[in-house]
């Protein structure tokens, strides 16, 4: 079984090329829904006639980068989209943050193996 977050979103396509930044491609897509992948991640989106508020919330979106962030600030400055924050030292390594297009905040995530122990549920 695999996890699909559901994202709402107000406009399918603008944030399908949002996420095309991040390396994710439609799988499927319809008029008012998507869904999007990358290697075993997968995203919904669904269009909601008014989205609920962004924050707070019990749940962060989150996605952890297969590659090195400076690829993936390359890759988001060359589609036009903004940081938040910039690379920043974390605990597990580094991440960067950003919003979507309907202000979501998503952290991107770059794990450092050798912050973690042996036999930590967060190693990989």
């Amino acid at each position: 079984m695999n996890t699909m977050p559901i994202v709402a979103v107000s406009d399918i396509a603008a944030t399908v090329a949002f996420y095309r930044a991040l390396g994710f491609e439609p799988h499927h897509q319809g008029p008012r829904w998507a869904e999007l992948r990358r290697g075993q991640a997968i995203i919904g989106l669904h269009t909601a006639p008014e989205l609920p508020p962004v924050e707070p919330a019990r749940v962060h979106f989150s996605l952890i980068a297969n590659e090195r962030l400076e690829g993936v600030v390359a890759r988001l400055q060359g589609a036009g989209v903004p940081l938040e924050r910039g690379i920043g030292d974390e605990s597990f390594g580094r991440s960067i943050l950003l919003r979507d297009l309907d202000g979501m905040p998503l952290q991107v995530n770059e794990y450092d193996l050798a912050l973690f122990t042996p036999g930590d549920p967060g190693a990989r």
